[in-house]
């Protein structure tokens, strides 16, 4: 017969009986594998007076969603991430007027377009200016912890990407 696992019993059928872990937990804490636990429970007949406290399991859809907020969440934490969505926010305005015009719409002001213009043109000069900013304090070793998150400067990378894309589409369609 194999080797058993050591676990101080008294300490584990304390914990078992008296808590509301699950078993996972429980083995863990103790060291041991979770059916070597249960199987040291059902040996003792260890019984619980609490109910174990259980998670609802979250579904494939559930967890999309909360890796998708938890991304928009690292990214607005950073300067750089909240600059980078307020252009894209600004662009999305922009885009939706200019998609109200193709289909009908009344065209926007010159006014309204030299106020669109400007916003965007202060948004990205603020964006260059921190991304300098940042450059130089990595270069000066001063760089920040949450700088360091490789999946969130890869995200701020993309959506970067993505608005100077929108922008090229939009200065061609407005020279046309």
């Amino acid at each position: 017969m194999g080797k058993r696992a050591f676990l101080d019993e008294m300490r584990a059928r304390d914990d078992y009986e008296n808590g509301t872990e699950p078993l996972s937990v429980l083995a863990a804490r103790h060291g041991v594998s979770r059916s070597t636990f249960l199987t040291r429970a059902k040996e003792g007949s260890w019984t619980r007076k609490h109910a174990v406290i259980r998670r609802p399991a979250r579904r494939k859809a559930e967890m999309e969603v909360l890796r998708l907020e938890e991304a928009k969440r690292i990214l607005s934490v950073s300067l750089t991430g909240r600059l980078l969505l307020a252009i894209d926010r600004k662009m999305q305005e922009i885009e939706k007027r200019m998609n109200g015009h193709a289909e009908g719409a009344a065209p926007p002001s010159a006014a309204e377009i030299a106020r669109d213009a400007r916003t965007m043109n202060t948004l990205v000069q603020t964006f260059a200016k921190v991304k300098d900013f940042e450059a130089q304090a990595r270069r000066d070793g001063k760089r920040s912890a949450q700088d360091s998150a490789e999946g969130k400067t890869k995200n701020a990378e993309q959506l970067r990407r993505e608005i100077a894309d929108r922008l090229e589409r939009f200065n061609a369609g407005g020279k046309a």
